[in-house]
This record gives C-alpha cells, sequence and structure tokens, in this order.
C-alpha cells in the first residue's frame, strides 16, 4: 500500500492526498461522494463540502504508515487514496475536506 501511494503522489497530478475508509466499495477514478458532518458523536443531518480524508503532507514512508494506522479506528470495507485539487482544513486532527476528491487507488480491508 504504501509503495503504491508514494508512487502516485510522486506523479503529483493533485495538490491534496488523503486516505478514507469507506463503507461501500468505490472504484478507481470515481468522484467520492461527500462526508456527513457529525458533532459530538451525533449525525447533524448536514454533508460536509467534500470527502474527508487523513491528509497526507508529504510521500515520507512514515507519515503515510502513521496514516494509515490511524485507519483502525475506521469501520468500512475498503481503504481508499484520495486526490483533489481544493481541500480545506476538517474538525479532527490531520483531517482534510477534500472538494471533488478522486479514488486514485483502492484496498479491500
Amino acid at each position: 500500500m504504501t509503495e503504491t501511494i508514494q508512487d502516485i503522489m510522486y506523479d503529483g497530478e493533485y495538490n491534496y492526498y488523503g486516505l478514507r475508509v469507506v463503507g461501500d466499495a468505490l472504484a478507481v477514478g470515481q468522484v467520492a461522494p461527500n462526508s456527513r458532518e457529525w458533532d459530538d458523536g451525533e449525525l447533524t443531518g448536514e454533508d460536509l463540502d467534500g470527502a474527508s480524508a487523513i491528509a497526507l503532507q508529504t510521500d515520507d514512508e512514515r507519515i503515510i504508515d502513521r496514516a494509515t494506522n490511524r485507519l483502525a479506528q475506521y469501520h468500512g470495507v475498503q481503504v481508499v487514496l484520495l486526490g483533489a485539487q481544493h481541500s480545506e482544513e476538517g474538525n479532527d486532527p490531520d483531517e482534510l475536506v477534500m472538494e471533488d476528491a478522486v479514488v486514485l487507488a483502492a484496498w479491500r480491508r
């Protein structure tokens, strides 16, 4: 997984990259659906302006490994690498809300 992520990030097609766990499998090339907004562990009924992901600021192996380890806290069937031209900071540490995020790679859990 790490080597694939590094190869994709090295190509530099997008300004922002992030990892996300999804409940329904997504295909490479598909635009990820917007994430739902949570407040104190409760769904608000609102959508964010993009897909929430753990930010990958660099293609450094240690950064990628730390991000993939953090994915263990999320439930879902697939891990996806997302790329986007625009994003904003999320509420959680290292969270990006990625606008029109494209699935660049996917791994079954």
